[in-house]
C-alpha cells in the first residue's frame, strides 16, 4: 500500500496518522497533502485491482493495474516490480475530471471507463498513458445523472467488450438504491457503444471489485437464473456500523424487474461478499 503513487510516506507506529497522501485539488490544480489513518486507506484508497493473468509460474507477462486515490487514477505493477507506477498523462487537463470507475485488459491494451462512460485506452507495454479516447458516451449519460451511476466493463462469452451502466436513485430515507441497468457492446469497427438487451443464458455479477459474466449453476430444481444481473452495495463511502450494505439484489434483464435480497434489513455491514460465490448464483 505504501508504494501507491500518491502516498508520500508511511509511518507504521503513528497510530491514526500512518499515511501522508498528496492530492491535486480539483478546482485549481494546487498540490496539497493530508494525513490519513491506515483503516481509512485500506478501506477506500484503492477502488479496484485488476490482474492480466494468474500470477503463477513466474509469468513475466503478469501485470496488475489499480484505480486509486481521490481522483481515481490508474497505476500499474509488472512482474518483479517493487512499487506501483502511475500512468503518465501527456494532457493533465484531459484526465483531470475523468474519475475512472473500472478497467479491463482487452486485446493487448487496457481499457478504462470514467464516471461519464467515456472510454480510455492505455498501452500496457509502456507508461505513455492515454493513447485513445474517441468512443462517445451512450446518450443516456449526462453530467446530471452521472454521479448516481456506476459503470462496469466486462467480457461476454465471445470475448467482446461490454459495459453495464448501473442507474441509481436516492430513496425516501436517503439511501442510494439501484433502479435499473443498461447494457452496451463496443462495436470496435465504428468505435461506438451499441445498446443490447440480453445476456442470453449468462448472468452478470457486479460489486466492489468484480464484474464477471458467467454461466449460473442450476438450482436443486434444475432452474436457471438466466439473463440477470446480481449486484451488491458498492458505495464504500457510505458504509458504517449503522449504515450501508443494503443495496443488494437481482435485476431481470427480460422484464426490468428488481428482486431485493434483503428488503427489510436496516443495515448489512460489511456488505455480503458471499454474493459472488458461484454456489450462490443459482
Amino acid at each position: 500500500m505504501s508504494t501507491i503513487p500518491d502516498i508520500i510516506s508511511h509511518r507504521h507506529d503513528a497510530k491514526g496518522e500512518e499515511y501522508t497522501i498528496k492530492h491535486v485539488r480539483f478546482m485549481d490544480g494546487v498540490n496539497i497533502s493530508y494525513i490519513s489513518d491506515k483503516h481509512e486507506v485500506k478501506k477506500k484508497h484503492i477502488q479496484k485491482v485488476i490482474l492480466s493473468c494468474p500470477p503463477d509460474n513466474n509469468n513475466e507477462d503478469f501485470m496488475a493495474i489499480t484505480i486509486y486515490g481521490k481522483l481515481h487514477r490508474l497505476a500499474f505493477c509488472k512482474f518483479a516490480d517493487k512499487t506501483w507506477t502511475d500512468f503518465s498523462i501527456p494532457e493533465p487537463e484531459l484526465y483531470h475530471d475523468c474519475g475512472l470507475e473500472d478497467a479491463i485488459f482487452h486485446k493487448g491494451y487496457i481499457y478504462a471507463i470514467d464516471f461519464l462512460a467515456r472510454l480510455f485506452v492505455f498501452d500496457k507495454k509502456t507508461s505513455m498513458g492515454i493513447i485513445i479516447r474517441d468512443v462517445p458516451s451512450p446518450q443516456c449519460i449526462n453530467i446530471t445523472s452521472a454521479p448516481l451511476n456506476t459503470n462496469y466493463l466486462f467480457h461476454d462469452a465471445d470475448g467482446d467488450l461490454l459495459m453495464a451502466i448501473r442507474h441509481s436513485h436516492i430513496d425516501e430515507i436517503g439511501v442510494l438504491k439501484t433502479s435499473a441497468f443498461h447494457l452496451y457492446k463496443l462495436d470496435e469497427s465504428v468505435k461506438q457503444w451499441i445498446r443490447i438487451f440480453s445476456l442470453g443464458n449468462y448472468v452478470l455479477v457486479v460489486g466492489f471489485n468484480s464484474s464477471v459474466c458467467m454461466l449460473p449453476f442450476p438450482s436443486a430444481k434444475g432452474n436457471w437464473a438466466r439473463n440477470c444481473i446480481y449486484y451488491s452495495d458498492h458505495i464504500a463511502d457510505f458504509h458504517g456500523p449503522n449504515l450501508g450494505g443494503r443495496d443488494v439484489g437481482v435485476f431481470n434483464l427480460e422484464d426490468g424487474s428488481i428482486e431485493e435480497l434483503f428488503p427489510n434489513s436496516t443495515c448489512l455491514y460489511p456488505p455480503p461478499l458471499w454474493l459472488f460465490s458461484q454456489n450462490f448464483i443459482s
